[in-house]
């Protein structure tokens, strides 16, 4: 396990991830179709990992295991087609606040299921750990107010299951494919999946209202499945899935400049959890295995 480079690949995946978020909101707050720019953005993304092998080499149909192919199937299944239906489901029937705490349970089914499936070590440190940070979470997208719960909120975790899920299966592919190739397929089978919805939503779907944010979507999709892939590879699902809790923070933190989204003490000092608790997880040896 390489740690100094999982820490790098982690800081961009959640950046990036957070960027996209913030993508989003501006997209929505446009009137931009959210569904149809998901699955306009997942094909655009890999287009983008189109002209990334074009240029840097790394694929051949040559190379592709037919065995694995189903499972790298899977990986686009859960991690983006499901999980991104599932997403607007379940903002439909919730709420954006329980969204944004509740998908973070991916970080417990993770490290769940990779203690089951893959034989990662489930310490107290780890648990106490994923805890607090989950707590930070909990004090960032709430502001410390109760959560109030919602029909949606099954559905949030049940999206939080399908990311930890494509996680987890990703995992032993990475061992003979490169991250390249497993965030690729996962980009081409989730934006098929999702256009297989897309007609019983939206007329002219294929209508792209917004090339630029298309096209700024796209980039950063093509980053945070690729840094995903390449945390795991470098690290393991848990690793990936706690340190990625900064996410939040950047969230946070890009609200306020993009938006001028307040914060008070109470988000300040769940940023603080996080941080702290990251820091202590890249330092302590063991605690990631």
């Amino acid at each position: 396990m390489d740690k100094r480079k999982g820490l790098i690949y982690v800081f961009l995946f959640s950046l990036a991830w957070a960027i996209q978020t913030i993508i989003n909101k501006f997209a929505v707050n446009q009137g931009v179709d959210p569904i149809v720019f998901s699955y306009q953005t997942l094909f655009g993304a890999a287009l983008i990992f189109v002209l990334y092998f074009l240029v840097f080499g790394g694929f051949s149909f040559k190379n592709l295991n037919k065995k694995l192919l189903p499972r790298l199937s899977l990986v686009g299944l859960l991690g983006s087609g499901l999980a991104t239906i599932l997403t607007f489901y379940s903002l439909q029937y919730s709420t954006s606040v329980n969204f944004g705490f509740i998908v973070k349970t991916t970080t417990i089914f993770s490290v769940l299921l990779a203690a089951i499936f893959l034989k990662e070590k489930l310490s107290f440190k780890k648990i106490f750990f994923v805890f607090l940070m989950f707590f930070g979470v909990y004090l960032i997208s709430t502001a410390g107010e109760v959560l109030v719960p919602r029909v949606g909120d099954f559905l949030i975790l049940l999206t939080a299951l399908c990311l930890a899920s494509g996680n987890i299966i990703a995992r032993p592919l990475l061992r003979t494919y490169t991250p390249e190739i497993v965030a690729f397929s996962r980009t081409i089978i989730g934006g098929l999946i999702v256009l297989m919805f897309v007609p019983f939503f939206v007329d002219q779907f294929w209508i792209v209202e917004d090339l630029f944010l298309v096209a700024i979507r796209s980039l950063f999709v093509f980053l945070t499945l690729l840094f995903l892939n390449k945390t795991i590879k470098a690290t393991n699902v848990s690793y990936m899935s706690m340190m990625s809790m900064m996410y939040s923070v950047f969230v946070l933190i890009l609200g306020y400049i993009a938006f001028g989204e307040s914060f008070n003490y109470v988000q300040i000092f769940g940023a603080i959890l996080i941080s702290v608790s990251v820091i202590f997880i890249q330092k302590i040896k063991g605690i990631e295995g």
